[in-house]
């Protein structure tokens, strides 16, 4: 017997990646996002906390954003990842179940900017503290570069992961959750590193486009 209602389509399993370092006051408000929205699984890496993270799966000592989201990315275990910054705060419940319909393969989801980083040619990118895609997807574009890590601040990360995505045919797909991103919680006071870490990583990112692009 039928009852003429359509079979409830299966949800794909996600993880939250969270690379975190010091900064204990963002905890509150990241976990109360995080435990709502019911991730599958959640890996916090703590790259060198003082004191250590009592709440991270893994413990490093200090690779940077890019390095710490790649050791994350290895202990995943689920078909679809999120890489998460931990300076957020939640805005709507349902953030994570709307943001989990816009994931499949080929796709990287997230707040889409555009930036005319190089003159006239548009190289649009997902913000990088929100960035969803299939676990595949993610292993096949290589992750995150870690050179950008080298100057201290891993500026234009996101950039160089969405240039690679997109030359690998993956698509960029603008979507916004139901989070607030506390934009400059977690880099620092230091300016000179801040101005330092723009300027070398912008350049890097020039180099990696006339390499990949021409």
């Amino acid at each position: 017997m039928t009852t003429g209602q359509s079979p409830k389509k299966r949800v794909a399993t996600l993880a939250i990646v969270t690379p975190w370092k010091n900064h204990l006051e963002l905890a509150p408000d990241y976990f109360q996002a995080v435990e709502t929205g019911k991730p599958d699984q959640l890996i916090v890496v703590d790259d060198g906390s003082d004191p250590a993270l009592e709440f991270a799966a893994v413990r490093l000592e200090g690779k940077g954003f890019c390095g710490a989201s790649n050791t994350g990315l290895e202990h995943v275990e689920t078909e679809q990842v999120l890489f998460l910054n931990n300076d957020i705060r939640m805005l709507q419940p349902d953030w994570l179940d709307r943001l989990r319909e816009k994931i499949e393969p080929g796709v990287i989801v997230g707040p889409l900017i555009f930036r005319n980083n190089l003159g006239p040619v548009k190289h649009p990118y997902i913000d990088g503290w929100c960035a969803a895609m299939t676990t595949e997807d993610a292993r096949q574009i290589g992750g995150w570069d870690e050179e950008y890590d080298q100057a201290g601040l891993s500026y234009f990360s996101d950039n160089a992961l969405s240039l690679v995505a997109r030359l690998e045919g993956m698509t960029l797909r603008d979507y916004t959750p139901g989070l607030f991103h506390k934009a400059g919680q977690t880099g620092g006071a230091d300016l000179g590193l801040f101005h330092q870490s723009l300027k070398v990583n912008g350049q890097l990112f020039e180099r990696q486009v006339a390499e990949l692009v021409g």
